[in-house]
């Protein structure tokens, strides 16, 4: 639990320093998006250009905001249960939210020449804030470490992508991948709260209907507690 609050504290604090830091340049490039743009000029080709826009494809539209999530939501909801996928369900919906919010009230330009079609607003990534969202669900809700080295790379990946096609500045970016992460922790300590809750409510009500029981037959019997039962797997995991 600890471990989480301070993830999702770094996280939001990147994310709010990042925004006070466009909003006071008046939503102007940064000095280290001026920077990566320049890196970025000498380094592209037709090649590379093809290979960053399949990146691209991969994460946001169709597949990287349909296809992908569902087939998780599903194997999540196979292996896991259904309240490690609502879990993941909760994540990926407020990070779109959030996203989307984000973009209509900040209203950041995009770099010029883009070298791909994208929505209205620049800030935050929206692509980058998926890969991340996903990622660390899945780090969270599996505990595999080596799901670290994936939520890193993956994310990183994805922030390169979208800065090679001019779809974004490299504030936001990293922007995207601090509300994403920010989500999804939160999604997790959320249904993991509301997980405890449910269990000692439906604990309460076990014992009030069984003393009665107990009194009279001179033996305590705990009937199965099957709200636990069925919350169990994100116990597990949460």
């Amino acid at each position: 639990m600890r471990s989480r609050l301070v993830t999702i504290t770094v996280s939001a604090a990147v994310f709010v320093a990042l925004l006070v830091a466009v909003l006071a340049a008046h939503l102007e490039p940064l000095r280290m998006d001026v920077w990566w743009a320049s890196v970025l000029d000498g380094a592209r080709g037709a090649v590379m250009t093809d290979v960053q826009r399949f990146v691209s494809v991969l994460g946001a539209g169709l597949v990287g905001g349909l296809i992908v999530p569902g087939v998780v939501l599903l194997a999540l909801w196979r292996r896991r249960g259904r309240f490690a996928a609502l879990t993941f369900a909760v994540g990926m919906v407020a990070s779109v939210v959030a996203v989307q919010l984000t973009k209509h009230l900040v209203a950041r330009p995009r770099p010029p020449a883009q070298l791909v079609v994208s929505d209205f607003g620049s800030f935050p990534s929206g692509h980058v804030a998926n890969a991340a969202t996903i990622t660390v669900l899945l780090l969270l809700l599996l505990r595999r470490r080596w799901l670290v080295a994936v939520a890193v790379a993956w994310t990183a990946l994805m922030a390169v992508s979208r800065t090679y096609l001019n779809a974004h500045w490299l504030s936001d970016t990293f922007a995207g991948a601090a509300l994403g992460a920010s989500v999804a922790v939160g999604a997790v300590l959320l249904i993991g709260l509301l997980d405890r809750s449910s269990s000692g409510a439906a604990d309460r009500r076990g014992r009030a209907v069984e003393s009665p029981r107990g009194a009279v037959c001179g033996n305590e019997h705990r009937a199965p507690d099957e709200a636990g039962a069925a919350l169990a797997p994100v116990r597990e995991v949460l």
